[in-house]
């Protein structure tokens, strides 16, 4: 076994800005080669200085594949300084040419396998306070599961699931809420007066999922979630604009009125084996995981919660709810246990996304508007949002030693 050499710590003096490609090469090791039309020339840390990104690679002779890898160094004066140097994360590599682009403050490192349509992408973001580079965006697909695609904002909580193949043709953009551990409690008189309500990421994109001809803006319907944990509830504020506020007289009136949606999926790792129930994920349309939960307010002022789905549901879906109203704003705080999601106490990513159905005619009420955290279709898992307990910590990349080679 022979070890290649390190490319180590080491800091070129850059001789000026019209050698800066040239300067960079003396970081690429014996032996390897540099793809010159995937270069980057840009300022990536904005301290009006170009810096440079390149792939460098050398072919496996056992499989002839290439072994790529990326390297971004930063312009410190007259230094070139690696912040950047290793190969496409969690060995991801197809053995294909792989490209660079920089757009939007986001290097963008694009490889695509060839064949099956797979292919990875991945986008780093310069972090002023670290001084690094981190995983702003990714983005997956191919033949795989017959045809499907995927992609994450790390720094907007936006991700999107697609899925075409003969027929199917689904796909849809989410957002994703993240969930912070109570430490407290909370009163559910709707206001988010609770120190802890200060904590969470509040997820405000949002899509209108039905009646859009209607809808003018978020004057007329909006709304933003943010949600708190503890080990037996999760806990939901949302925060709504709403022109025109009509409310139900009793549970049988909430459909036509403005009301809440919960939807949810409770099939589970868990509960897929103990059932032996393993379906496509682009094809479960209302079976019996699919959960649907409306919350609104009478005009006498009480709460009133309905269950449509699943229709042969054995339990109350027994949700804790304070509602809150202001000029054309009203909030509600939930509190829904666990047990009800098929876990206990937290989950790492549970589909879920919360709709705003918008009545906006008290003489003639009916159901207007829907607006969404995701671009929900009816019953549908694979369109359903993200929500999560787990703190949304960065990935950031870095400068690794080269692999030994056999």
């Amino acid at each position: 076994m022979k070890r290649v050499a390190l490319i180590g710590f080491l800091i070129v003096t850059v001789s000026g800005f019209a050698d800066l490609k040239k300067d960079a090469m003396d970081f690429v090791p014996k032996g390897w080669e540099v793809d010159p039309q995937e270069m980057v020339v840009a300022d990536f840390n904005k301290d009006l200085e170009d810096d440079i990104a390149l792939i460098y690679y050398k072919i496996d002779e056992e499989f002839e594949n290439r072994v790529n890898r990326v390297l971004v160094l930063i312009t410190s004066g007259k230094r070139l300084i690696p912040v950047v140097d290793q190969g496409l994360p969690f060995e991801q590599d197809f053995g294909t040419p792989v490209s660079l682009d920089w757009q939007d403050d986001i290097l963008t490192i694009f490889q695509h396998r060839g064949i099956m349509h797979l292919f990875n992408e991945w986008g780093i973001a310069w972090d002023v306070f670290t001084e690094r580079f981190w995983e702003r965006t990714s983005a997956w697909g191919g033949l795989l599961g017959l045809g499907s695609a995927g992609g994450f904002d790390a720094g907007t909580g936006i991700g999107y699931v697609e899925k075409i193949w003969g027929d199917v043709d689904v796909s849809c953009e989410y957002s994703t809420i993240y969930a912070e551990k109570l430490d407290g409690s909370i009163s559910f008189d709707g206001e988010d007066d609770e120190t802890d309500w200060n904590r969470p990421w509040a997820a405000d994109s949002t899509w209108v999922t039905f009646g859009e001809n209607k809808w003018d803006g978020g004057d007329d319907a909006s709304i933003t979630v943010r949600a708190l944990y503890d080990s037996h509830y999760l806990y939901l504020f949302v925060e709504v604009t709403d022109d025109e506020f009509v409310q139900p007289a009793n549970a049988d009136e909430i459909l036509k009125s403005d009301h809440l949606e919960l939807w949810f999926d409770r099939l589970t790792v868990v509960e897929s084996e103990a059932q032996d129930y393993y379906p496509e994920l682009w094809n479960r349309r209302k079976d019996p995981y699919v959960t649907q939960i409306a919350v609104a307010q009478t005009l006498d002022g009480k709460s009133v919660v309905r269950m449509w789905l699943p229709e042969d549901a054995d339990y109350e879906p027994d949700i804790k709810s304070g509602f809150y109203r202001e000029g054309n704003r009203w909030s509600a705080e939930l509190g829904i246990a666990w047990v009800r999601f098929g876990t206990e106490g937290s989950m790492d990513h549970l589909p879920f996304t919360l709709v705003f159905s918008d009545s906006d005619n008290p003489s003639d009420p009916k159901q207007e508007t829907l607006i969404g955290t995701s671009q929900l279709q009816w019953a549908d898992p694979f369109t359903f949002g993200s929500l999560s307990t787990k703190k949304p910590d960065r990935i950031f990349w870095g400068v690794y030693p080269l692999p030994e080679e056999k």
